[in-house]
Formats: structure tokens, sequence, C-alpha cells
């Protein structure tokens, strides 16, 4: 089956509390059960050793069946309402999709 990954890293700003990524990494989290066309959902810290995250300390990773499921994702309102949490945490967010090819 081919997955479309959608990859998201973000840089917190450095005012921002573990706290405060706490509840926006449980809010990122609960999207997979309020928005049916997301497949997959995994997160984590940075923890690579070649020092090259460029600041970005937490990825995520969705999956998606389709364009359509991810086009269907980015336009949902719980989509958009997690965005207004996060989006004020944020000194750069960063999103890149591809298709898995194995």
């Amino acid at each position: 089956m081919k997955k479309l990954n959608h990859i998201v890293l973000f840089q917190f700003k450095d005012s921002v509390t573990e706290e405060q990524i706490k509840h926006a990494n449980l809010e990122f989290a609960a999207l997979k059960d309020k928005i049916s066309a997301i497949h997959s959902f995994e997160m984590g810290t940075n923890n690579s050793p070649e020092g090259i995250a460029h600041g970005y300390t937490h990825g995520y990773v969705l999956t998606f069946l389709s364009e359509a499921d991810r086009d269907v994702y980015l336009m949902h309102p719980e989509h958009k309402a997690f965005q207004g949490i996060v989006d004020p945490l944020l000194a750069m967010p960063l999103a890149f999709d591809f298709w898995a090819n194995l």
C-alpha cells in the first residue's frame, strides 16, 4: 500500500514552557481520533547526534492514503483549531510531504 507521508518539524520559541509543549503534543496527537483521513500518526523529539537539526526539536509523521485525504486534513476545522493553538508557540514550523517509494 502506498502512503503519503506528511512530515512536520517544530522549533518552539525560547519562551515556551515544557507544559505548553506537552499540551501542543497532546492536541496534535488527538487529531488522529478527530480526523478520519489520517491513516497514522507518530511523534518524537530529536535525538540525532549529527548536529544538523537547525533548532528543530519535535518531529511528527502523519500518513495518508491519498492526496485527497491529506487535503481533507489540511482544511479540516480541527486542524485549523490546532494551528491556532500551536502557531503562537512556534519560532519555525516546517512541513514536507512525499510518497513512500518502498
